[in-house]
């Protein structure tokens, strides 16, 4: 690798004299310099939110370094991913792999800064971000941002010094701002955690309420798959009942029954198995039916099925009564061990809400949620005009339109 490695942030006091040489008035603008590291930390500590101290980190640090761009990749280490999630810029969002042959991911596991005058003749160079953001890399300062604890939070890469190459003093200043910047986005990163953490209990809490209104099959399972995605942050989500007299499952979109056989597919795998499929690549699974993607020009990627129990009052193992299928996690290549917890405790309730409903016991015998509701002499709930758009399931064989729902063995 050409050009200077340098293990990060350990600078004795003799290096930093030999920088700055105190018998000279600011030579080069090397004080200035240092200032301006100092007001980059306080203006990112004052950032609002984590977006903002990325904007700010990147932009603090072409002005410290000089240089014409500056990349941040952050750690998900969910994905062992490295992602840019800011850029000088404006480009796009780009996904490292931490494994892939790049700079910055040889800098997230070394814990080096690497300081390279040529990147274009470095072997570990990508050029995918030169193919996404049009730029001509040519010298590049990459540095890791370490947290209180010294753990790899992110990633900073300078490109292309106006003067030319990166210097010593250019590593020192970006080891000065990275030390910093790594507390503060690692406090950022916690906030963000803990306001994601309180809103997805509200609206947990506010799902749980509403489905205790004595909704009708339709509205209650309208209710589900229309606020379920945003528990999990998903773009999809259907929920299935089961139908064990004819071995079918059973879903509405609308006004519109749906029938898929119940021994196929992912669902019908949970159905039958109780299991939970948590799954990266849908495509990559024998059991999904990529015909339906082929059929409708949607692009399943991650699915997450969920059955649904409920526990029988004699103390009996529980049944499986339903399967949620959410589709395609966003701000992340697959769901997480938390969104099953989550949505594991949530459909505990639901369990028992599908089987003792009033209005669902009359839908088991052959009856729509408007004949249950005329019956009851009550005000039946309107169906909704326009159909949700989560129906999306990995398989479908569809009944005949009007097939009356036997009763259900559970």
């Amino acid at each position: 690798m050409a050009g200077r490695m340098t293990r990060a942030n350990t600078w004795s006091d003799a290096d930093v004299e030999s920088i700055y040489d105190l018998n000279h008035d600011d030579p080069g603008g090397k004080t200035r310099r240092l200032l301006n590291v100092m007001k980059a930390i306080r203006h990112c500590n004052k950032a609002p939110d984590l977006k903002s101290a990325l904007r700010l980190v990147v932009k603090s640090t072409c002005e410290v370094l000089e240089c014409e761009h500056a990349t941040l990749f952050m750690v998900d280490e969910n994905s062992d991913e490295l992602v840019v999630e800011s850029a000088s810029n404006g480009s796009p969002d780009i996904r490292l792999p931490l494994d892939s042959p790049s700079i910055a991911a040889a800098v997230y596991h070394s814990g080096d800064q690497v300081n390279i005058h040529d990147a274009q003749e470095d072997p570990l160079f990508n050029n995918k971000v030169d193919e996404t953001t049009g730029i001509l890399t040519k010298s590049v300062l990459c540095v890791p941002i370490m947290d209180g604890n010294f753990e790899p939070i992110a990633v900073i890469q300078a490109i292309n010094k106006h003067s030319g190459q990166f210097t010593c003093e250019d590593e020192l200043l970006v080891g000065h701002l990275s030390l910093q910047v790594g507390v503060i986005l690692r406090n950022q990163l916690l906030l963000e955690e803990s306001k994601r953490s309180h809103s997805q209990v509200l609206s947990l809490l506010d799902i749980v309420k509403s489905l205790h209104s004595d909704l009708g099959i339709n509205s209650l399972m309208f209710t589900i798959t229309e606020r379920c995605p945003s528990l999990v942050n998903a773009e999809r989500c259907t929920l299935y009942k089961i139908d064990r007299k004819h071995k079918e499952l059973w879903s509405l979109q609308g006004a519109v029954e749906i029938r898929v056989p119940m021994d196929t597919g992912l669902i019908g795998y949970t159905a039958t198995t109780g299991e939970i499929l948590n799954i990266e690549d849908a495509h990559s699974d024998s059991r999904f039916n990529y015909e339906v993607d082929k059929s409708s020009g949607y692009k399943t990627k991650s699915v997450l099925v969920m059955p649904i129990k409920n526990k029988p009052h004699d103390g009996s193992a529980p049944v499986v009564v339903g399967v949620l299928q959410l589709i395609n996690k966003q701000h992340g290549p697959r769901f997480l061990q938390e969104d099953e917890s989550m949505l594991g405790s949530f459909l505990d309730i639901v369990g028992s809400l599908l089987v003792t409903s009033q209005l669902f016991q009359y839908a088991e015998h052959s009856m729509t949620e408007f004949g249950a509701a005329q019956d009851l002499n009550v005000q039946a709930p309107r169906t909704p005009k326009t159909p949700p758009l989560f129906y999306h399931p990995d398989s479908i064989t569809e009944g005949e339109e009007g097939e009356e729902e036997g009763e259900e063995e559970y």
